[in-house]
């Protein structure tokens, strides 16, 4: 609302043609910058390379068809796939390049999901840091990311979050999503939103989660979990891609699995598509879209 349509710019400049990737798939403006080009006598041309657009900007398109966001989930593991010591123990599995790559997926996200088993284990910040971030890309505006931090959503059924936590003593907007109602949120700073989504189960509803950020207009959400709530968000078929960071390490049997899910049988397995194998550092980064994802 704060740019003048550029069908009127174009208009104006005596543009003869005008080529298009997509129709905006936004139902209030859909079609009708292109009727009045036509209408104007400007020769339009639609679907040019429509699929590559599109992967330009896959949270609004997947908002605007699904109200839900892209959900992008990052896990970071051992050669041997596990993602922390059997103590919890995970800083840092991965190497200083891999965890600047990370500060990239925070600063294209408009809100951070992660549970509250992380916030007590790791006691972590979830913000984008404007010293990692000019190492990561120099083409993205720091100052810009690191001055409209994304949300910071914490998924806390029992409302164990603690106040002294350092995730709530930085003034950031964060969400603080229970199953049941509690009196602690009368404490919490005026940054904290509190919201209560119980499921039938008695635990988060991450439906009404996904749901509720659509209507917040978040087009982009990186899920920061553990394995449990990882697995979760893949069990509910909740995930649009997966970013997995694999360090040249053995953890051994007993660390922590990268995924808690439980599947019986080969048939169930969740199918993956490799988009992307890179070597970043020392660490390997694999990017995988999910077949069975709302927008895929």
């Amino acid at each position: 609302g704060k740019t003048p349509p550029c069908v009127n710019a174009i208009i104006k400049a005596g543009i003869k043609t005008v080529v298009i990737a997509n129709q905006d798939p936004n139902p209030i403006v859909a079609g009708k910058g292109i009727q009045q080009l036509r209408k104007a006598g400007i020769e339009v041309i639609t679907e040019v390379l429509a699929d590559e657009a599109q992967q330009l900007n896959p949270g609004f398109f997947k908002r605007m068809k699904t109200n839900k966001p892209f959900v992008r989930c990052k896990i970071a593991m051992s050669l041997d796939g596990k993602t922390a010591m059997a103590s919890g123990e995970s800083q840092w599995i991965t190497g200083d390049h891999a965890r600047q790559d990370v500060q990239r997926l925070r600063a294209q996200s408009t809100a951070i999901i992660t549970g509250v088993n992380t916030i007590l284990a790791d006691n972590p910040q979830f913000s984008v840091r404007k010293n990692l971030l000019s190492f990561a890309d120099p083409d993205i505006d720091i100052d810009l990311v690191c001055n409209n931090q994304p949300l910071r959503v914490i998924l806390d059924s029992k409302a164990r979050l603690p106040l002294t936590s350092r995730l709530v003593q930085i003034p950031n907007p964060i969400a603080w999503i229970t199953a049941d109602k509690n009196n602690k949120i009368d404490k919490m700073p005026e940054h904290v939103t509190h919201l209560q989504l119980p499921s039938k189960t008695g635990n988060i509803d991450l439906e009404q989660l996904m749901n509720w950020l659509g209507e917040q207009a978040h087009n982009d959400v990186l899920v920061e979990a553990g394995p449990t709530l990882s697995g979760s968000f893949l069990d509910k078929q909740l995930i649009d891609e997966l970013t997995v960071y694999v360090a040249p390490k053995i953890l051994g049997h007993a660390g922590m699995p990268m995924i808690k899910l439980a599947i019986a049988q080969l048939n169930q397995s969740i199918p993956l598509t490799k988009t992307k194998q890179i070597s970043i550092g020392n660490d390997w980064k694999l990017q995988f879209s999910l077949q069975k994802s709302g927008f895929s």
